[in-house]
């Protein structure tokens, strides 16, 4: 679902995207988006919501919180050249991906395509058979518990609410345990190049996850940082 009101713009990246067998409902602004995922029919039709900056009568990241409010689904924002601080902002809100023009309408097309199949289970393991199919759908470490086909973290029987790049920090770090995950690999899940900015995103999204999965959140015994390194998961 897109959030966009210039036609050209709906002309141009609606064509790309139907490129790459998405089919793009475009909405003139934000509240039908909120409308649609308040409904559990909305919930499941959409795999990913873009959101235009441009649209004024749409504070965005005021609608970011309020589609996490609702839905788990990726959120694609896409804006003018803008500063490093707006797309921070936005990414520890809870957006995906941030994507500033001018960009490649191809680009767009597959980023947004990449964010709906993360979102649709689109991860999944090399070496898993028909045998230990089921097994391997299950990461288990201490009382966590990560279901990689329904995409969902328990931690003893209790579903954890994770937002998708949660859901992807927690996959890389506890597919293999014990073993860092350098700050530059944890950047690359949110599509975008490391450095200073996405690095301090980086630390924000681990502090939600450790608030969410950690019984004394400031003293972990999960998710460990490597001072200069990254960040590992103890096999407990």
């Amino acid at each position: 679902m897109f959030a966009e009101n210039d036609q050209q713009v709906i002309k141009t990246l609606g064509m790309y995207l139907e490129s790459v067998e998405c089919q793009p409902v475009f909405v003139g602004d934000g509240e039908k988006i909120l409308n649609e995922l308040s409904e559990t029919d909305g919930k499941q039709a959409y795999k990913a919501v873009v959101l235009d900056t441009r649209i004024r009568e749409m504070d965005i990241n005021q609608m970011i919180r309020q589609i996490r409010e609702r839905s788990g689904i990726p959120i694609i924002i896409l804006a003018p050249e803008s500063e490093v601080t707006d797309r921070i902002l936005a990414l520890n809100l809870g957006a995906d991906d941030y994507i500033t023009e001018p960009v490649n309408p191809m680009e767009f097309a597959v980023r947004v395509r990449a964010g709906m199949r993360r979102f649709t289970g689109g991860i999944h393991f090399a070496n898993a058979s028909a045998g230990n199919a089921e097994k391997e759908d299950l990461l288990t470490i201490g009382r966590l518990t990560l279901d990689t086909k329904t995409l969902t973290l328990y931690k003893d029987e209790t579903e954890i609410s994770l937002t998708p790049i949660e859901y992807k920090i927690m996959y890389r770090l506890m597919k293999e345990p014990g073993k860092i995950c350098a700050k530059e690999d944890l950047c690359a899940l949110m599509n975008e190049p490391s450095g200073g900015g996405y690095e301090n995103a980086i630390m924000v999204h681990i502090s939600h996850l450790r608030a969410k999965i950690e019984d004394a959140p400031h003293r972990p015994v999960y998710i460990k940082n490597v001072r200069g390194l990254g960040y590992k998961i103890e096999n407990r």
